[in-house]
């Protein structure tokens, strides 16, 4: 999502609608109308994690909190972003790390001063870019607008009233379009991008780097590679754990046009099943359902569907598909697509699930020692009245699941006062979920 050009110092970024009912469940009690400034190195869950500055990229050393999501600002060689969370931070400084050492390629060169409608300059025209989905479009019109130039479309094909997810975005479309998509897919699989990225800069540079290949103008090497910084273990595709990112799943988002993608998805679902056509046509319906969600992309429907495959010995797998399938805004897709990638390290590294929860828009669940978790993506969970009824809700799940504890896990520090008022009715609160030795083995020479 792209901010318009205003010239204004570092203030509260209003969440977007698009994260509205996520956020709406975890804001402070107090208030959130002024947003807490804290400063970066303070952030104990990025420690050894990400470097506040590298030769691609500085991080604002004072970021703000507002509600549950820290806004930090980036600042790299083509352009300024403002970034909501600790989970899209990873994946922007992934993409700026990736796009800076292909732009300094020979073939990068060309193909960055080849950027139709100077996209390479927009960090100029726009003061930022903002990766929460669905505004990119409209705002980049409105920046080229008001800097005097005009551009086409970023993304081409249906209008945003027309889209198909619910809150009007195509999370189909993909970089290359529809004639260069393929060559696009294949360069995205080579740099380790993301080819449905919402980042307009690493989705326009996929875009003409393929059109420019189609076009005879350079020849893609595949050569060029994301090369993980010394002491970093999350860096592919800005994962948050190193068991996010399964080979297999990556050949088959290269491989496959969406419409294929999900055709063979399903085919495998029902293969790995042992499922009849006939005899198990509801319980087809119902994964075929989850894969034709439109608040999913193409990617989170790959990712969720092998997270699915890997915990397709735990009880209620029925349950939690009919939930995917029923995901009604991209915020809870973006969220739940999150707590499956955790929940699969949990289930490598720590306990083994074997029942699936789902609550609400959320995913829970209880691993063989009995206990009740709950993975989120939350940087800071407040002590508000919204966080009381998930606490509730957790509570009354690990009774009727009969669990031995329940525990809520965050990828920021919790805030003390819920941490504290959760112990005593029956709720532990871990907070600094990507620090935890069961979920992530730190590169060698990390601290």
């Amino acid at each position: 999502m792209i901010r318009s050009p205003k010239k204004r110092t570092m203030k509260p970024i209003q969440l977007p609608r698009l994260f509205s009912l996520l956020a709406a469940s975890v804001i402070f009690s107090q208030s959130s109308a002024v947003a807490a400034e804290v400063r970066f190195d303070s952030i104990r869950s990025l420690d050894d994690l990400l470097p506040r500055k590298t030769e691609f990229y500085e991080i604002d050393p004072k970021v703000n909190l507002d509600g549950v999501y820290y806004q930090f600002k980036v600042t790299s060689g083509h352009g300024i972003y403002e970034v909501e969370s600790i989970k899209n931070l990873l994946k922007v400084c992934h993409e700026i790390r990736v796009m800076e050492q292909y732009k300094a390629t020979d073939e990068g060169r060309e193909v960055w001063k080849g950027f139709s409608g100077s996209l390479k300059n927009l960090g100029t025209g726009a003061k930022a870019i903002v990766t929460n989905p669905n505004r990119a479009r409209k705002a980049i019109g409105r920046s080229f607008s008001k800097a005097g130039r005009t551009i086409g479309r970023l993304f081409q094909g249906k209008k945003d009233d027309d889209a198909k997810s619910s809150t009007g975005q195509d999370r189909d479309e993909a970089a290359g379009g529809k004639y260069y998509g393929k060559t696009a897919r294949i360069l995205a699989y080579d740099l380790k991008l993301d080819v449905y990225t919402e980042n307009p800069y690493a989705h326009e540079l996929m875009h003409a780097a393929a059109k420019r290949e189609a076009m005879g103008k350079i020849v893609i090497s595949g050569a060029i590679m994301a090369i993980p910084v010394p002491g970093l273990y999350v860096t592919i595709y800005g994962a948050l754990t190193p068991d996010s990112i399964d080979g297999q799943t990556e050949i088959l988002i290269r491989d496959n046009l969406p419409s294929e993608l999900r055709f063979q998805l399903n085919r495998n679902y029902i293969r790995n099943h042992a499922l009849d056509k006939r005899k198990d046509a509801k319980q087809i319906a119902a994964f075929d359902k989850f894969l034709n969600n439109p608040n999913f992309s193409p990617r989170e429907i790959a990712y969720i569907a092998n997270h699915l495959e890997r915990l397709k010995a735990a009880k209620n797998l029925p349950g939690a598909i009919a939930q995917l399938g029923a995901i009604d805004s991209v915020a809870n897709a973006m969220f739940i697509a999150g707590q499956y990638e955790l929940l699969n390290a949990l289930n490598k590294r720590d306990r083994k699930i074997t029942q699936l929860v789902p609550i609400g828009a959320k995913i829970g669940a209880v691993n063989e020692a009995g206990d009740f978790v709950m993975p989120s993506s939350f940087d800071v969970a407040g002590n508000s009245s919204e966080l009381k009824t998930l606490r509730r809700q957790i509570l009354k799940a690990k009774k009727s699941n009969r669990a031995a504890s329940a525990k809520l896990y965050t990828i920021g520090a919790p805030d003390p006062q819920f941490v504290t008022a959760s112990r005593k009715v029956g709720l532990t609160v871990i907070g600094n979920l990507l620090q935890r030795g069961e979920i992530v083995a730190p590169a060698a020479g990390a601290r």
